[in-house]
């Protein structure tokens, strides 16, 4: 197994980036009342037959170490081997 510190630059400093996505839905309900429609959304009971992606808004920024990315930033990704975490990294390439 790789050493984390092989697999990133030194360095490099490593941010976690908020954002707040915007987007657009569109639903065919058929029912009742208008409202029951609008229940039928809330309620996560129909599946959008259009959806148009509106903006990314950023919230929030914070630097952050690899170690903490690994251990404490993502829940969701425990069952994630530290190698496949650190592959969900976007490197800005400088370069291009």
């Amino acid at each position: 197994m790789n050493n984390i510190n092989t697999l990133v630059k030194k360095e490099d400093r490593l941010f976690i980036v908020e954002v707040v996505s915007v987007s657009k839905k569109r639903y065919a309900i058929r029912g009742e009342t208008i409202i029951h429609a609008y229940d039928t959304i809330v309620c996560q009971e129909a599946t959008p037959f259009e959806t148009t992606h509106i903006d990314d808004s950023i919230f929030n920024g914070k630097e952050i170490n690899e170690q903490e990315f690994l251990e404490k930033e993502f829940d969701i990704l425990d069952p994630l081997t530290n190698e496949e975490k650190v592959k969900l990294i976007h490197n800005i390439n400088y370069n291009s």
